[in-house]
């Protein structure tokens, strides 16, 4: 066997990178962006890396289209059909995505025809959930949109308007929401680990079951938001009878709690310091080792919650079951 020495396979390496380096980039499909832009019906179309900036594309059918890269900024998507569609590295600054849907497609509502404008053809109902990971969506507009089950890993969405969006059991893991406007949304089982929601509006929202491990949540305004354990029956938590909201180690530092539901979220070692807990129900909330320093409690609920190993409001660990205030 021949074995190259350590120059020789220096330049080899060299040789490849530049013949990779020199290759042309992929070409943009003009004929599928005149056409989107002609009739606004795309579905699967090839639009990767389209240009399509401050775009009218007001109720457009992108069904199961590549966006992969496209520039969006400023498009205007209002109602749009996106489901199914891939957005990956999309940038979407500014852009209006109104009542848009990116959901993944059902046949019972879609229909099982097949998409025959592209090759290869595409069934629809094979299409998965919008991808819009590391997308761009910086102070877009996503007022009642939906993205049930839809893939956002690491966006950034921060300073959104994304009052009254669906985002059920949608993948935020790792995503920058610093300054976003949830209010009135709904993010039931919806996966926020990692994320940063610092200075976030989630007043009102319904996130019960969703998972905010090592999620930074500071300063985020939680006001009447719905946090609490999901029970699908009417009998004890058993088994997977139940879907706790998980807060592991959040940073809540300031948050605004008042009047949100807690009842049965782990909060195992999360940062509450100088959260404001007025009439906050912890009902059986597992609050174990978390930071409570200097937090407003005023008719909070804490029956039956979890409070070992607590840092209480005055800084003195708590070595009993429940917290004496």
């Amino acid at each position: 066997m021949m074995m190259l020495s350590k120059a020789a396979l220096t330049g080899a390496i060299a040789s490849i990178f530049a013949t990779f380096s020199s290759a042309p980039a992929l070409a943009v499909n003009l004929d599928h962006v005149n056409r989107l832009l002609r009739t606004k019906e795309c579905m699967g179309c090839d639009l990767v890396g389209a240009d399509l900036i401050g775009a009218d594309l007001r109720k457009a059918n992108l069904l199961g289209a590549d966006l992969r890269g496209a520039k969006l900024a400023g498009a205007d998507l209002t109602r749009a059909q996106l489901s199914g569609a891939n957005l990956r590295w999309a940038d979407l600054t500014g852009a209006n995505l109104t009542e848009a849907e990116m959901v993944q497609p059902h046949a019972d509502r879609q229909g099982i025809s097949v998409i025959r404008t592209v090759e290869p053809n595409l069934v629809v109902s094979h299409l998965t959930a919008t991808d819009l990971r590391d997308a761009v969506l910086a102070n877009a507009t996503l007022h009642k949109a939906t993205l049930t089950g839809a893939n956002l890993v690491r966006a950034s969405l921060t300073g959104a308007d994304l009052r009254e969006a669906n985002f059920t059991k949608a993948n935020l893991r790792i995503a920058n929401l610093t300054g976003a406007n949830f209010r009135g949304a709904n993010l039931t089982r919806s996966y926020l680990s990692d994320s940063n929601l610092s200075g976030a509006d989630l007043s009102f929202t319904q996130l019960r079951g969703a998972f905010l491990m090592n999620a930074n949540m500071e300063g985020v305004n939680f006001r009447g938001a719905n946090l609490s354990k999901i029970y699908l029956s009417d009998s004890h938590c058993k088994r997977d009878a139940c879907f706790p909201t998980y807060l592991n180690s959040a940073n809540l530092q300031g948050a605004d709690l008042r009047g949100a539901n807690l009842r049965g979220a782990v909060l195992l070692n999360a940062n509450l310091e100088n959260a404001n807990l007025y009439k906050t129900n912890l009902n059986q909330a597992d609050l174990r080792q978390a930071n409570l320093t200097f937090a407003y409690f005023r008719d909070t609920n804490l029956t039956d919650a979890d409070l070992r190993e607590t840092i209480m409001p005055d800084g003195r660990v708590n070595l009993s079951h429940q917290l004496s205030l």
